[in-house]
């Protein structure tokens, strides 16, 4: 429901990821669903959930900031074929405790 890109913020030096609704993905509940997921987004905290730096928007497309990690992706690991069951646990166990921490 949105673009996903990858920026360098000047003022600090870093990389971001920059997460806009665009205009054509805006109608409808989508623009909504946007600025709840940034909302609750914003109330995570968690070692194992990376945060929101800001949120505003530009243009008429609201958007929100995140530092870029790198790495891999869940997808990307996905992609590569079907993960051990053991490698799957230790994924879920981090996932289940950031859960459970963010509450």
């Amino acid at each position: 429901m949105s673009r996903v890109f990858l920026a360098h913020e000047r003022t600090l030096d870093r990389d971001v990821v920059v997460k806009i609704l665009t205009p054509e993905l805006a109608a409808g509940l989508n623009a909504d669903r946007f600025a709840r997921e940034i909302l609750i987004t914003a109330r995570l905290q968690h070692p194992h959930i990376v945060q929101i730096l800001s949120a505003g928007a530009a243009a008429g497309m609201p958007y929100y900031l995140m530092p870029f990690v790198r790495g891999r992706s869940l997808r990307d690991r996905i992609a590569t074929g079907p993960v051990p069951f053991s490698e799957a646990i230790s994924i879920l166990r981090d996932i289940a405790r950031a859960g459970l921490r963010a509450r």
